[in-house]
């Protein structure tokens, strides 16, 4: 496992390097392989503050996203839906979240986002 910095891109290591986008692209390549839509770097044993997201399932390249060092602002409201989880294939369960949120991340670029 390597070792986590407090904020990736916020104090400039691991900064829009080829290996960061090698990582990037092999999380992705993993959460295809298990027919994921998301996969979080700590579910493959990596402490960094990075996740992968396509719910297109890879066929919509442009929807791809990757977030470094997310936080989340402000939550609102209450929804409960069915989720499944690549750390433990074939389990699913009814999980509780926020209906709406508002969430702040970095993008591979150092580009920073609030939604």
């Amino acid at each position: 496992m390597r070792k986590a910095s407090p904020d990736l891109l916020l104090t400039g290591q691991g900064a829009n390097t080829p290996e960061l986008h090698r990582f990037i692209e092999d999380m992705f390549e993993s959460m295809y392989a298990a027919k994921g839509v998301g996969l979080a770097a700590t579910q493959i044993g990596v402490s960094e503050k990075i996740a992968v997201i396509d719910v297109s399932n890879g066929e919509k390249p442009e929807e791809k996203l990757v977030i470094i060092n997310p936080k989340i602002l402000k939550v609102e409201g209450r929804q409960t839906s069915e989720e499944g989880c690549l750390s433990i294939p074939g389990f699913r369960e009814q999980v509780r979240r926020a209906l709406h949120y508002r969430r702040g991340y970095q993008r591979k670029r150092r580009r920073t986002f609030s939604r």
